[in-house]
């Protein structure tokens, strides 16, 4: 028998074709000329892919086409991010911007950092400029809330306001001098670009007034600051009798006459009617005198509400008539007949 031999298979000159690969390449990563990486240049290999095929990669949605007329072979396939530069954020376009600032290919390091420091300068310019500029200064002022304040002082304030940029005035100084005005509790300043200003003012309430021995009415709020000296009598608010001191608008009162206004705003609606005023005796004694004549003596100016508790379940319990005078100023109430 003859010897069977297998068969040799010749060498094919035929390239073995090298396995696809995708490479994708980021428009940030460095060139193999740039000068800043000499590595690159050396290697004449770094970042590339001589045995790649090039892909291209799209967004469907970011095409006039459907996927559908997209082409299936390998060679061809296309994906692109549909992302444009007009969609990006304010911010990340100022990011992105600043980013190729510091990067700059091709330029040393010094002629960076000139270039960001003339950038900065510039910008600091005109921020200055536009701050100096009439078109952002104050033409137009609202006042709000004003009914007792002082017209003049108003008017002063807002002519130092106008005339200046609504981003740099001193309204901290503005609110200050207000608030010199007895009648003004609080003031807020506001500015609007281009040219407007807004006064917010928030008055004390006015809630009772005395005589002084000068024969002038003293107007008072809750807190017995003196809100206006008047030659008049005020009568649209509660009256404190007796005799108080000469004391000029902006000045505190004693207690006593505090806790009278406290009171006289406290009064409930079913009793005021029947009040005719309230009244301070001696340094601590506050009364309160009704329609009738009776006198409601509340004795020092301390657990004002409980007396006044007190004084408001008797006169409902009893005949206002057949009441001479009621005295709270132990706690206990004590009731006299005429």
């Amino acid at each position: 028998t003859s010897n069977q031999t297998s068969p040799t298979l010749a060498p094919s000159n035929k390239p073995v074709q090298p396995a696809e690969r995708v490479v994708i390449v980021d428009d940030d990563l460095r060139i193999v000329t740039d000068d800043d990486f000499p590595a690159d240049t050396m290697s004449q290999s770094v970042h590339r892919a001589p045995t790649s095929t090039r892909v291209a990669i799209f967004d469907d949605e970011s095409l006039p086409g459907s996927s559908d007329d997209s082409d299936d072979s390998a060679d061809s396939a296309v994906i692109i991010d549909g992302t444009a530069w007009t969609e990006l954020s304010f911010a990340r376009r100022v990011i992105n911007g600043t980013k190729q600032l510091f990067t700059m290919r091709g330029v040393n390091r010094r002629k960076q950092l000139l270039v960001v420091g003339s950038s900065l300068v510039a910008s600091v310019v005109f921020v200055l400029i536009v701050l100096a500029s009439p078109l952002v200064a104050v033409r137009n002022i609202d006042i709000e809330g004003a009914k007792y304040a002082n017209a003049t002082l108003i008017e002063t304030v807002s002519k130092s306001l106008r005339g200046k940029s609504v981003l740099t005035v001193d309204t901290n100084a503005a609110q200050k001098l207000l608030e010199t005005d007895p009648w003004i509790e609080s003031v807020r300043i506001k500015t609007y670009l281009p040219s407007r200003a807004v006064i917010e003012i928030n008055e004390r309430v006015p809630v009772a007034w005395f005589l002084g021995v000068d024969n002038q009415g003293r107007v008072i709020d809750q807190d017995g600051r003196v809100l206006a000296v008047v030659n008049g009598r005020p009568t649209e608010y509660m009256l404190i009798d007796g005799i108080g001191p000469n004391l000029i608008a902006g000045a505190m009162a004693s207690e006593s006459y505090k806790a009278a206004a406290q009171l006289a705003i406290s009064l409930p609606d079913e009793i005021r009617p029947v009040v005719k005023n309230m009244g301070v005796n001696g340094p601590n004694q506050v009364t309160m005198t009704l329609l009738t004549g009776a006198v409601v003596k509340f004795g020092e100016p301390e657990d004002l509400r409980n007396k006044l508790v007190n004084v408001v379940v008797i006169l409902r319990r009893q005949d206002i008539n057949q009441i001479a005078g009621i005295d709270v100023s132990s706690g206990t109430p004590v009731v006299s007949s005429p």
